[in-house]
């Protein structure tokens, strides 16, 4: 199968049908019409592509399914500060959690991962990690701490996301222990919540997310 490609003038013409089409709509919110509208030209210029993909970028998807939601996860390429502030200047459209590859320097002068290590663990999370890059598989607990930190950031004041780490409990002789750094933009309440040990599958605050960091094989950092 290959995409459909419109050429402008196709393009114009989606657009126009759309306006067309619901020159009438009425959803009870002026904003909620301009949406529905913005929806129908970007799925008439993609046509058989689906709501992420015909939409431009994450802020119109998560316009366009109001009710889900819709979270961004990246490796340590996206720990960027001014992708975290343009998330925020946006309002999140998106929730993000990235892995952290910069430990940072806070207004305070110390650093962000000496000060998330500092505190005391909120709970743990076990799971199986899959062999690779020279390791066997094993089964592996982690350690959570977290911190809800402001990051200064220059001409625009300070950032504020939450740092999360997990370090491996009791790693096997020989092996490097397993530490992820991440950082969100959610707070982190429900994980003190949830923090009692429990498997990689079961509902611990993002736990979910560390499932999904050792199903691809992600290495150490912090």
């Amino acid at each position: 199968m290959y995409p459909i490609v419109l050429s402008d003038a196709h393009r114009e013409r989606a657009d126009k049908l759309a306006k067309q089409e619901f020159e009438t709509i009425d959803l009870g919110d002026a904003r909620l019409n301009q949406r529905a509208v913005l929806l129908a030209e970007r799925l008439g210029q993609k046509p058989g592509a689906s709501i992420p993909g015909a939409c431009e970028n994450w802020a119109e998807t998560a316009r366009a399914l109001p009710k889900s939601r819709h979270v961004c996860i990246g490796d340590r390429e996206s720990d960027m500060l001014s992708l975290l502030v343009k998330a925020r200047n946006l309002d999140y459209p998106a929730d993000y959690l990235v892995r952290c590859q910069h430990n940072r320097a806070l207004p305070e002068g110390d650093k962000l991962w000496e000060r998330v290590m500092a505190g005391a663990p909120l709970g743990c999370v076990r799971f199986e990690l899959p062999a690779g890059r020279g390791r066997k598989a094993r089964s592996d607990e982690q350690a959570l701490r977290t911190e809800r930190i402001e990051l200064a950031v220059r001409q625009s004041g300070t950032l504020e996301v939450t740092c999360l780490i997990a370090t491996e409990i009791n790693a096997p002789a020989g092996s490097k222990p397993v530490c992820w750094c991440l950082l969100t933009n959610r707070a982190a309440p429900s994980w003190r919540r949830r923090s009692s040990c429990s498997t990689g599958t079961g509902p611990v605050g993002k736990s979910s997310c560390f499932s999904w960091c050792s199903r691809r094989g992600a290495g150490s950092s912090a």
